[in-house]
C-alpha cells in the first residue's frame, strides 16, 4: 500500500511538473511599426516586415490600402540619403489594383535613418523624412512623410 501511495504521487509530481510552464523563454515581441505625419496628419500602417536582398535593406509597411517602402545599402547604423528609386509609396483599392503612386522628389532631401539595430533579434530602430510626387495618375499632387519613427523585425520574404 505504501509503495503504490508512493507511486501514485511520484507520477502525480511528474505530470504536474511536465506542465509547468517555462518562464525562462522569451515571449515573442510584437511591437512593431511605422508611422509619421502625412501631410501633417497622423499615419501609420497595419502591418510591417524587413529583410535583405544580396546588401540591400528593404522596409515595409503596409495596411489601410496603402504601402510605404524603403530600402537602403545597410552597412551601419547611421543616417542615410535616399534617391527617386529607394522609396515609394501607393495606394490600392482591394489590395491588388493600383489607385495612385509616388516616387520621391528630385528637389527635396529625402532620408532614412537607422539610430539602432539588434542583430540577435533583428530588429532595426528608426526614423525618417521623406517627400514624394505622384507619378500615377500623373497630377503631380507632392505627400510628405515627416518625423517617420519605425520598429521593423526581419523575416523571411523574396522580391
Amino acid at each position: 500500500m505504501k509503495t503504490r501511495l508512493t507511486l501514485s504521487l511520484l507520477f502525480l509530481l511528474t505530470i504536474i511538473y511536465s506542465c509547468k510552464k517555462d518562464h525562462d523563454q522569451p515571449a515573442e515581441e510584437t511591437n512593431f511599426y511605422l508611422t509619421a505625419l502625412k501631410s501633417n496628419n497622423a499615419w501609420g500602417t497595419n502591418s510591417t516586415y524587413a529583410g535583405f536582398v544580396n546588401d540591400t535593406l528593404y522596409l515595409q509597411g503596409y495596411g489601410n490600402e496603402e504601402t510605404l517602402h524603403m530600402k537602403i545599402k545597410f552597412v551601419k547604423i547611421g543616417k542615410y540619403s535616399v534617391t527617386a528609386d529607394q522609396c515609394s509609396y501607393f495606394t490600392t483599392i482591394g489590395q491588388d489594383v493600383m489607385l495612385s503612386r509616388y516616387r520621391l522628389r528630385s528637389d527635396t532631401v529625402s532620408s532614412v535613418t537607422i539610430t539602432a539595430y539588434d542583430p540577435d533579434k533583428q530588429i532595426f530602430t528608426g526614423t525618417f523624412d521623406l517627400s514624394f510626387i505622384q507619378t500615377y495618375p500623373s497630377n503631380q499632387a507632392k505627400i510628405n512623410f515627416l518625423n517617420g519613427k519605425f520598429r521593423i523585425a526581419k523575416v523571411a520574404f523574396s522580391y
